[in-house]
């Protein structure tokens, strides 16, 4: 899982920089709170002012279920608010969900070739809490520290030779600020549990009281969670690897056309996976899959039908994939998707040549 999630950022280019903003422009009866809200001065910290706390409410009114307002009342004051987006936390929250990993114990001899994507590490005797996310590219680690503000990105090693990178930060403030941006936001079942033993321990070794708070968010086509949640085990298929060949017709001519579909694939999270499909007004039943030689089992979700992948377009236009690879694999996808709503036909030629098009994206999109 780890190598298919570093293939989907590996090309990530340095350019390539997407920001949020907290605020739509068109709440014009907003207008003097949200410039007021988004002074540079301003520390957010909760309570200290009306405007504050009306902020505050304006930006979970916008994102349905999602609460941010204790993590924001501690960002650290050199953090711009209106990077710290509303729209970022949400893919953030989305991004750790597909590939995230709570450890109950700190170990600094683990095999390098098992550290999943995301981690959380507890070690009890040395009151030590460490949150991590490893992979080949850093710049989405370093928009990542950019954003919160706080974390660092180094490089390290593996036993292959291959060089990977890592955003982390063990420092006791900082780990508190993702306790609380991560408290009552999941949407996973088995991240809600996770982070409950989580949170549980950090409160024993550090001797808080921190409560739970209800977990009430839920999948959207209105917030980043799922771009975020995309960017680890989505995908966007079409049959331009083999030039759109489709098999032979009966007279033994080969057929060319467009084949595509957006899937998902995660273990244990079969109503998640649901909501997600009623979402784009899919109604195909989820696959169970085996990945690997393991046996364990995993649900997919793939949505093929036009007008349902006509929802994803929109949706991914609207909150953008932050991966550079992801980010082309989707483009190629919505063009093709095009093409085929177009009734081009192809022969084996003209494939050929737009195999070659397309594959050219890579080095025009930044």
């Amino acid at each position: 899982m780890l190598e298919q999630l570093v293939l989907s950022v590996s090309h990530f280019g340095k350019k390539f920089m997407i920001e949020f903003s907290i605020f739509k422009q068109s709440f014009a009866k907003r207008k003097d709170l949200i410039a007021r809200a988004n002074q540079p001065e301003t520390n957010f910290k909760l309570g200290s002012s009306e405007t504050t706390r009306e902020a505050f409410i304006y930006l979970c009114e916008k994102n349905e279920n999602f609460r941010f307002d204790d993590f924001l009342a501690q960002l650290p004051s050199h953090v711009k608010t209106e990077k710290c987006s509303s729209n970022f936390l949400t893919w953030f929250i989305g991004f750790v969900e597909a590939e995230g990993y709570f450890a109950s114990r700190y170990d600094h001899e683990k095999n390098l070739e098992e550290i999943p994507i995301i981690q959380w590490q507890v070690d009890p005797e040395k009151k030590r809490v460490q949150f991590q996310i490893a992979q080949k590219d850093p710049q989405v680690l370093y928009k990542i520290r950019t954003t919160l503000g706080f974390g660092r990105v180094t490089s390290f090693k593996k036993q292959n030779g291959n060089v990977y990178y890592k955003y982390y930060t063990s420092t006791k403030a900082n780990i508190l600020r993702l306790i609380h941006l991560f408290n009552g936001n999941f949407i996973l079942k088995k991240r809600q549990v996770q982070f409950e033993k989580l949170l549980a321990n950090v409160e024993q070794i550090w001797e808080l009281s921190i409560p739970l708070k209800p977990w009430n968010a839920k999948p959207s086509l209105d917030n980043a969670w799922l771009s975020g949640f995309s960017e680890g085990d989505a995908g966007f298929y079409t049959n331009l690897g083999n030039n759109f060949y489709r098999g032979k017709y009966a007279d033994g001519r080969s057929r060319y056309g467009f084949f595509l579909k957006f899937y998902i694939t995660q273990d244990n999270a079969e109503s998640t996976l649901l909501q997600i499909r009623d979402l784009f007004k899919a109604t195909n039943k989820l696959y169970l899959i085996h990945k690997g030689s393991t046996l364990k089992e995993y649900q997919r979700l793939e949505i093929a039908n036009a007008k349902s992948r006509r929802l994803v377009i929109d949706y991914f236009n609207r909150f953008p994939l932050l991966s550079k690879e992801k980010r082309i694999s989707f483009i190629r996808w919505e063009r093709i998707h095009g093409y085929q709503q177009r009734g081009e036909l192809l022969t084996e030629k003209s494939a050929k040549k737009l195999k070659t098009l397309l594959l050219s994206l890579e080095e025009s999109i930044s």
